[in-house]
């Protein structure tokens, strides 16, 4: 029999496959896109200025894992991203987006810097596909 030893947590995890016009040369370039001009703090909760990040805060995050990933992802990299359960949309997804910059991430709900990154819908104004992990 099987006896766990360590915390279970009830924390998710999400996949993110994002469309970004053109790879962002700079953090701000990036905010401008991921956000409209009125969107200041991204929050979960109600009490933004104490629970939320700032927009420039997650470009910041997102802008270094553009960086780390270097080129536009690869069909290959859509693919596992999305579990290779659906290689027709992925299939989809990278012709639709050919000269586009996509990036694959993946946020967990640990703590509130994950968990905004995770439930803050950050790319909804960008094309993606969210893919939960639980």
């Amino acid at each position: 029999m099987k006896v766990r030893k360590n915390f279970v947590s009830n924390s998710s995890s999400s996949s993110f496959v994002v469309a970004f016009p053109s790879k962002p040369r700079n953090e701000i370039e990036l905010r401008n896109m991921m956000f409209t001009q009125d969107q200041s703090v991204i929050s979960l909760y109600y009490d933004k200025d104490e629970d939320g990040m700032t927009v420039g805060e997650i470009a910041c995050i997102v802008f270094r894992e553009i960086n780390d990933q270097g080129e536009s992802a690869s069909l290959g990299q859509i693919e596992a991203e999305l579990y290779r359960d659906e290689p027709q949309k992925a299939k989809e997804f990278s012709e639709k987006h050919k000269d586009h910059f996509i990036l694959c991430t993946e946020y967990e709900d640990h703590g509130k810097q994950g968990s905004i990154m995770e439930h803050g819908d950050i790319f909804d104004n960008l094309d993606h596909i969210r893919v939960s992990n639980h």
